[in-house]
């Protein structure tokens, strides 16, 4: 098992910019990255993880069959109850695993997904099984708190675990740091649907950017938005209500609502921080009136299956749900936290759900930092979007005409100091997906992104922060940027479409990207070929837009209303229509 420590943990958090804000995804306070470890507390509760003993194989042909629009059984999703009995732990193994830990006072629930078991008890009797002390570092506020044990659990239970996840965290608080970036170049299209304040700070509003990319008929119609499901995962950046109230006051927009999901560990709300503001606000802009939004709310510290857990789990499954964070992939949690990570994504896309995550904006060198200015700046990529179970969206620079059609759109790369761009790459660790044609890749490994949409903060998206966050500076709007802003763009509209799609009768998409691979080469349309810039920032080769598909924007930008018009006709065995 890999020894953590909290200034570890803070690091495994993507560090993103937002235009006029840079914010850390983890929101770390500065004072953790001293804490030192102790033997924790006998009586205090924690919980720990165990990936359990699954079929997987038949779990990923079963996504398979349902994802692929060339399958009988596409768009086919069995319920999450089947998912767990079929592809999940045997009953037997739960039992093992059960009555193991009771000896020591601990008790076990299995997760809705049938991938991993919590462990929980007091320190004492986790210490007990293990037959390892827990360690406990704290934050010098004692708002963050990480327990962890080395070894692994008993004998008698090695048959039937696969992974084991052994820390817990906690978190009462979090914080994030803002500051300004230049302006430039200048919205040449005409300003719609927004008011003064967000168009000052050089934006784009949402009715400007939503008629560049298309809109379906009725999308924006109070019956579609009574039939919409995402979820946004806030992974230790919150949202303030009174932010959310004043671009909705600005653009037009009231009647979304937003609901907290707290994972365990959480206490209280997230702060407000601009990650989240970015998130909701986006959603609220782009989601038709009478939607109903669950935010998963995340220490940013957390092993990453937690939250799509959650996802899972809600009452109402989620048609989408979109992630803002990463980190870099071969510095990300590590192999027993990726593989359940990955088993929980494939059980999210088997039962109809759609995940998405962003790329990242160090470009192709995912493990430098743009905010701190260090770190290495080799070829690397972010994960979860290097999964291949999740759609991976990228960055791009949509130019308007005066009537705000698109003029062209080129990757994202902010240049200058610091160094920002949509990330893109090849994988380390993932071979290339079924569902990636080599001959359209030109890959033998997962590459990404998949997708990409606007995120430059030149001009960016206008998004209303609390002085908070802005800290020295007023309450007010300023240009937001980074694939932050183009993953909840894409998974709102992918939310919009199952909406519309239930309405009709029919099933959401699961797990969509095999279906955009499918639209682009029967309808080269529904996508628009990005063949402009790069987001090689260190001079390393890699990558570079052109024709067709490449490393750097994906397949292109979607033409939302083209692409939902060939998306809806690939059902079940009437195969690619």
């Amino acid at each position: 098992m890999r020894t953590l420590t909290i200034a570890a943990l803070g690091a495994a958090g993507l560090a993103l910019v937002t235009g006029g804000l840079t914010a850390t995804a983890s929101g770390a306070p500065p004072a953790t990255a001293t804490a030192t470890a102790t033997e924790a507390n006998g009586s205090e509760v924690i919980t720990f993880y165990y990936g359990m003993q699954r079929p997987e194989e038949q779990a990923l042909a079963a996504l398979v069959y349902a994802s692929d629009p060339e399958s009988g059984s596409y768009r086919e999703f069995p319920s999450r109850g089947r998912i767990a009995d079929r592809y999940g732990a045997r009953a037997k193994d739960v039992r093992t695993l059960r009555r193991s830990a009771a000896r020591s006072g601990l008790s076990v629930s299995l997760d809705d997904t049938g991938v991993f078991a919590r462990v929980t008890g007091t320190v004492d009797s986790m210490s007990d099984w293990l037959g390892e002390p827990i360690q406990r570092q704290a934050s010098e506020d004692g708002s963050l708190v990480l327990y962890q044990a080395e070894g692994t659990p008993p004998e008698e239970v090695s048959s039937v675990v696969q992974e084991v996840v052994q820390y817990y965290v906690t978190l009462d608080t979090a914080t994030a740091t803002a500051a300004r970036e230049p302006l430039d170049p200048q919205n040449e299209g005409r300003y719609i649907g927004g008011c003064e304040a967000a168009k000052e700070v050089n934006t784009y509003s949402f009715a400007q950017l939503q008629k560049a990319y298309g809109s379906p008929k009725g999308s924006q119609r109070r019956e579609v938005g009574a039939r919409t499901r995402l979820a946004i995962i806030a992974d230790g950046s919150g949202y303030r209500d009174e932010s959310l109230q004043a671009a909705a006051d600005c653009f037009g927009t009231h009647g979304r609502s937003f609901k907290r999901v707290p994972i365990e560990g959480m206490t209280g709300d997230l702060p407000e921080g601009g990650e989240g503001d970015l998130d909701t606000q986006m959603a609220q802009s782009i989601l038709p009136p009478g939607s109903k939004v669950k935010v998963i709310e995340a220490s940013g510290y957390e092993a990453d299956f937690l939250t799509w857990a959650k996802a899972f789990s809600l009452r109402q499954l989620p048609d989408a749900v979109t992630l803002s964070y990463g980190s870099c992939e071969t510095q990300a949690g590590g192999t027993a936290q990726r593989a359940v990570t990955d088993s929980v994504l494939l059980r999210l896309g088997l039962a109809g759900t759609t995940a998405t995550a962003s790329s990242g904006d160090s470009g192709s060198s995912a493990c430098f930092d743009p905010d701190a200015q260090e770190g290495p700046k080799h070829l690397a990529v972010n994960y979860p979007a290097s999964s291949p179970n999740i759609t991976a969206v990228g960055g791009s620079r949509i130019i308007l005409k005066p009537h705000n059609k698109r003029k062209r759109e080129v990757v994202w790369n902010l240049g200058g100091s610091p160094k920002w761009g949509g990330g893109g790459g090849q994988s380390h660790y993932y071979a290339r997906p079924w569902w990636q044609p080599r001959g359209m890749t030109g890959s033998a490994r997962r590459t990404l992104p998949d997708i990409a949409m606007h995120a430059s903060n030149a001009p960016g998206w206008a998004v209303y922060v609390g002085d908070d966050v802005l800290q020295s500076e007023p309450a007010g709007f300023i240009p937001v940027g980074g694939t932050s802003a183009s993953s909840p763009l894409f998974a709102s509209s992918v939310a919009i479409f199952a909406a519309k799609q239930r309405r009709a009768g029919l099933p959401a998409y699961g797990h969509i990207a095999p279906s955009l691979y499918a639209a682009r080469s029967v309808a080269p349309n529904t996508i628009y070929d990005i063949r402009s810039g790069t987001n090689d920032l260190f001079h390393k080769g890699c990558c570079v837009a052109k024709r067709g598909y490449d490393q750097a924007s994906g397949l292109g930008a979607p033409n939302l209303d083209k692409l939902y018009g060939v998306l809806s006709r690939f059902l079940g065995t009437q195969g690619l229509g």
